[in-house]
């Protein structure tokens, strides 16, 4: 693919990753660029940002086909459309000794919510759909349950450089 330069932003919107969350438990969505306006098909997740009012951890999975599944057991549905993955460690954690740059990031408290952020990544993405969405899949992997609607609020903002 060759890289245009075109940035985009996909963000979750107030409707989504409002579900009650056990841990291993995880929530399927598909974010839209811009909101209102599909994006490209093809590009590189170059950042993620999540925003969430309890400090646990998290697991984001990028999938090239949307899935419906809400709390399903199985995190891979179907691992031959798993793209990549970034984990999102609690506050509490510190990065692994033998962290080298894999795609993990730590929370860090930002008033009364916590803010995970890792830049860098060069993820290739390709929605096979075509609906100008990314699939993301969050998982909890903490022991404490992800709350739901407002007491539990995630925000997930990632960013993507169109390709060709």
């Amino acid at each position: 693919m060759l890289v245009k330069g075109s940035h985009f932003l996909f963000d979750s919107d107030q409707t989504q990753f409002r579900e009650t969350l056990v841990s291993q438990a995880s929530e399927y969505e598909g974010l839209l660029v811009g909101g209102v306006t599909a994006g490209p098909v093809k590009s590189f997740i170059t950042s993620v940002r999540l925003l969430s009012l309890q400090d646990l951890a998290y697991r984001i999975e990028f999938h090239s086909k949307q899935y419906n599944a809400v709390n399903s057991a199985s995190t891979y549905a179907n691992p031959a459309h798993l793209i990549g993955i970034v984990n999102a460690l609690p506050s509490t954690d510190a990065l692994p000794q033998n962290w080298s740059g894999a795609d993990m990031m730590t929370a860090t408290a930002y008033g009364t919510m916590f803010a995970y952020f890792r830049s860098g990544l060069n993820i290739p993405y390709e929605d096979r759909e075509g609906l100008g969405r990314l699939h993301v899949n969050l998982v909890n992997l903490d022991s404490t349950t992800k709350s739901p609607g407002d007491s539990g609020i995630v925000h997930l903002r990632v960013g993507v450089v169109a390709a060709t």
